[in-house]
């Protein structure tokens, strides 16, 4: 690493831009998603092509179980983020009317163009609870340039194969010994388990709800941690 720092090239200056308040009054009902929007567009004093990551705040109420309430970011290019899950033991210990305003962060769309609308979606998990959004906003972490070549073109693999003078032959063979040497040991304790579960990340909301089925009935409530 010291090595290499001593020819790094630094990424271009990290831009910020934070887009004015949502204010809404559009509440959930049952299971299903509300969405709110805003539309966020490059000017003079905020140009931003290539996210690293960004940050919501939000302020919700919700009618009781506070652990039900979930929510999504949907990025401009279709990317989302689930920045509020499912919560049963935040649930089981508020389970009366309230109000909550907190800062997200999500890196998923790192890369992409900002550009565009962006979309809340929330709910209340098991549809328990009334779910409103009060106000939102976004604030948008990135370069005006790309990282990787200091402009607005993308290096393909070519170039990058092609920009290797063979210095970093050693590192490279080096780290392909140690990574197949990891898998091996992996390989070998993964056969001695009698069963593996995979959890396997999705792009997209599903239709389905993602939420386990429970009584919010203190009596009969077991939290789970």
């Amino acid at each position: 690493m010291v090595t290499l720092a001593n020819n790094w090239t630094q990424v271009p200056a990290q831009e910020t831009c934070k887009l004015p308040k949502q204010f809404n009054t559009k509440g959930t009902k049952g299971s299903a998603f509300s969405t709110v929007s805003l539309e966020f567009h490059n000017k003079e004093d905020c140009n931003i092509n290539f996210l690293e990551h960004v940050t919501v705040d939000v302020e919700f109420s919700y009618s009781r179980y506070r652990g039900d309430t979930e929510i999504y970011l949907k990025s401009s290019s279709g990317t989302t983020s689930h920045i509020l899950t499912y919560r049963p033991f935040d649930s089981y210990v508020y389970s009366d009317r309230g109000d909550l305003s907190w800062t997200y962060m999500s890196v998923h769309y790192w890369g992409e163009d900002p550009n565009g609308t962006w979309e809340l979606l929330f709910r209340s998990c098991h549809g328990f609870s009334t779910v409103i959004v009060k106000e939102w906003s976004i604030t948008l972490y990135g370069t005006k340039t790309d990282p990787y070549l200091g402009d607005n073109q993308l290096l393909t693999d070519n170039q990058r194969i092609n920009q290797n003078d063979g210095s970093n032959d050693t590192y490279i063979i080096l780290g392909a010994v140690l990574g197949l040497s990891t898998l091996l040991a992996f390989g070998i304790i993964l056969l001695k388990k009698k069963s593996v579960s995979t959890i396997v990340p999705s792009k997209s909301i599903s239709k389905e709800s993602t939420c386990k089925i429970i009584s919010h009935t203190k009596s009969t409530v077991v939290p789970q941690l």
